[in-house]
């Protein structure tokens, strides 16, 4: 028996059909063929995830980049670690610190991590081992979104996402540049629902994102400095000509 290609429309009474099967997007890395000449089992086919850029750089986003949505980057500065946390558990589904699962569990998990290193070692260690408490939580949702998503590396420096969660003495700690970058990653590049937390809601929500400007990368890198772009196409009225009557 061959089959048919082509579409079901109607199937016999009592015959369940199958459920479709969803479409993965993505690179084709490995075909597995069947194995033997009479085998049963189908092809198998492995496809990678779809490989995306971030919506711009990390490095000073919060400056640069923050009237592109306000209410966004004021979340991101009031409360990152709220932030931080709907990101890794409501979106990501990436257990936090100490397996804990919800945002409000990530939030409190971190917290009091920082609190016990504060309070039960002595003044030095606690002020310089406590901050790199975040450091780790926030570099765990950052590689678990670059993981998922096949994001490039742009961090601070050594490519590794650590250097942009550094501890506040150090000075150079990015860590609301880098959460930013990845809330807007989530809400305007990949359109996931808007974030629930009270304070972006009662504050922030409100505040209405800048359109973002679509640009073409072939019509950039093909134009001239100083010439105006020529259309590729031109009008109907302008491909036709008209035909006029011969004299009698």
């Amino acid at each position: 028996m061959s089959e048919v290609p082509g579409k079901v429309v109607a199937s016999a009474p009592g015959v369940a059909s199958a459920p479709p099967v969803p479409m993965v997007q993505g690179e084709v890395v490995m075909v597995q063929p069947a194995v033997g000449l009479f085998s049963l089992s189908p092809m198998s086919v492995v496809v990678a995830p779809q490989s995306h850029q971030w919506p711009f750089p990390m490095k000073c986003s919060c400056l640069f980049h923050g009237c592109e949505d306000v209410g966004l980057c004021c979340y991101t500065y009031w409360c990152v670690s709220c932030l931080a946390a709907e990101i890794h558990a409501d979106y990501l589904k990436t257990p936090g610190l100490c397996g804990a699962t919800s945002c409000c569990g990530q939030w409190w998990a971190a917290y009091c991590l920082t609190c016990l290193i504060n309070n039960f070692a002595s003044l030095c260690c606690g002020c310089c081992f406590a901050p790199w408490i975040y450091t780790i939580w926030y570099s765990m949702g950052r590689d678990a979104m670059k993981a998922r998503y096949r994001l490039p590396n742009d961090e601070l420096c050594c490519q590794c996402s650590p250097s942009s969660f550094l501890p506040y003495y150090l000075i150079v700690s990015c860590e609301w540049c880098a959460i930013y970058q990845e809330a807007y990653f989530l809400k305007h590049d990949q359109k996931m629902p808007d974030f629930k937390c009270c304070i972006y809601q009662a504050c922030c929500a409100c505040v209405p994102a800048a359109p973002r400007e679509q640009t073409s990368l072939a019509a950039s890198s093909d134009a001239t400095p100083g010439v105006a772009p020529q259309p590729t196409s031109l009008p109907a009225a302008q491909l036709v000509q008209p035909t006029t009557a011969a004299p009698y």
